[in-house]
């Protein structure tokens, strides 16, 4: 079972099971060294502590749970469940620096537990909706929870994939949704269900801003608030700054930034000819978004001295270093999903091969006539008018024989 794992604000994708729990994030509480770790669960009989929120399970099948462990491992802070008497799931989480733990899932339980004042209190008849939770520092009471989600069909239903926050308590949920009256705020970027980037308030109680999306799947706030999030984007008139379209094949990678009131600062997508998706996204001081994930794509754009600069499996993960300054992105060879992948012009010297984070020198603006596709030896060459993309790619080692 694929689940996320985030540490130091940085989410990463594994593989882990172990019988019928599903461990789906894990969080580091960086002062103290404690770990925070969420999922669900089918066993009754799962380690919960005294005085904990839901020391037992109350749904027959699947239960989320929130565990904090010591700094050596060695023994549970606390562990509870949390859901209903139907399915909830876990698949997000985060730490303040109060040590506050905040939980993002689904849950198809209609007697969820939610709190008085909370933004949506009662669930919205859909197939299952969003949870967003908080829990206090000694996992024995809620200091908010909220559920997110619209619609009375059976065929809505939203579901939150990751989560951070910012250094005042505001929550930034990412996920997807189906719905077509999922709660949006004025302005939003995006029109169309699929998926969801939300910002609530530190009460739990009113929305930021909240708008449709593609599909998130890890998202990331900077210092000044501004959100990172990465995901699969398919759709045609999917939000973009950048001048290309997508890549093809059953998707590209995205990622979009949006500023602390939800107003779209750049949104491009990363991809060859084959299905490419980001599973994890971090960001730092500098406003550089760090982006992994996997692609199908023989044809997906590195950069010079990218430590792996070809795919050498069926499916590989990919590294990408997005930075400020304004660079040219390639399209990928033809013919589609063969050949060399696209080189890609970089102010990175030699970060990929190395390893070391260096910072690149500021590039040079595009002269005017660089604001149109232009051929390049068989592909074209499409430029930014915001962020600058790929200061960095490479490719982890493929996990099957190449074809």
């Amino acid at each position: 079972m694929l689940s996320h794992v985030s540490s130091c604000g940085v989410q990463n994708e594994i593989a882990l099971r172990v019988d019928l729990e599903s461990v789906s994030a894990l969080e580091g509480e960086h002062d103290l060294g404690n770990a925070y770790v969420t999922g669900s669960t089918t066993s009754f009989d799962f380690p919960t502590t005294a005085g904990a929120f839901q020391t037992t399970p109350r749904s027959p099948s699947f239960n989320a749970f929130v565990t904090k462990l010591n700094p050596s491992g060695t023994a549970l802070v606390y562990s509870t469940f949390l859901g209903g008497t139907t399915t909830s799931a876990a698949y997000g989480i985060a730490v303040d620096a109060a040590g506050e733990a905040y939980v993002v899932g689904l849950t198809f339980a209609f007697d969820f537990p939610t709190t008085t004042g909370a933004f949506q209190t009662v669930h919205s008849g859909s197939i299952f909706d969003a949870f967003v939770t908080k829990f206090d520092s000694s996992g024995s009471a809620l200091v908010y929870s909220t559920l997110l989600g619209g619609g009375s069909s059976l065929a809505n239903s939203t579901a939150g994939n990751a989560i951070s926050i910012d250094a005042s308590g505001h929550a930034y949920v990412t996920g997807r949704t189906s719905s077509t009256d999922f709660p949006v705020t004025p302005g939003a970027i995006f029109e169309k269900p699929g998926g969801f980037v939300t910002q609530f308030d530190p009460s739990g109680s009113a929305l930021v801003y909240s708008t449709y999306l593609e599909e998130g799947k890890a998202i990331a706030v900077d210092v000044d608030g501004n959100a990172f999030v990465t995901g699969n984007a398919t759709s045609p008139d999917f939000p973009r700054t950048d001048l290309c379209g997508l890549r093809g094949g059953a998707g590209d990678a995205f990622v979009t930034m949006l500023d602390p009131r939800g107003a779209l600062v750049y949104s491009v997508v990363l991809g060859g000819s084959g299905e490419d998706g980001g599973t994890a996204i971090a960001v730092d001081v500098g406003g550089n978004a760090y982006v992994a994930g996997r692609t199908d794509s023989n044809n997906f754009p590195t950069t010079p001295l990218a430590f792996q600069p070809q795919n050498r499996g069926f499916s590989d993960a990919f590294i990408v270093k997005i930075a400020e300054p304004v660079l040219p992105i390639p399209a990928p060879a033809s013919p589609a999903n063969t050949g060399t992948p696209a080189a890609m012009p970089s102010a990175a010297t030699g970060e990929a091969a190395t390893g070391s984070a260096q910072t690149p020198p500021p590039a040079t603006a595009p002269s005017a006539n660089m604001n149109s596709s232009q051929g390049s030896g068989g592909g074209a060459i499409d430029w930014l008018t915001l962020p600058a993309l790929l200061a960095a790619v490479a490719f982890a080692r493929g996990r099957r024989a190449a074809r």
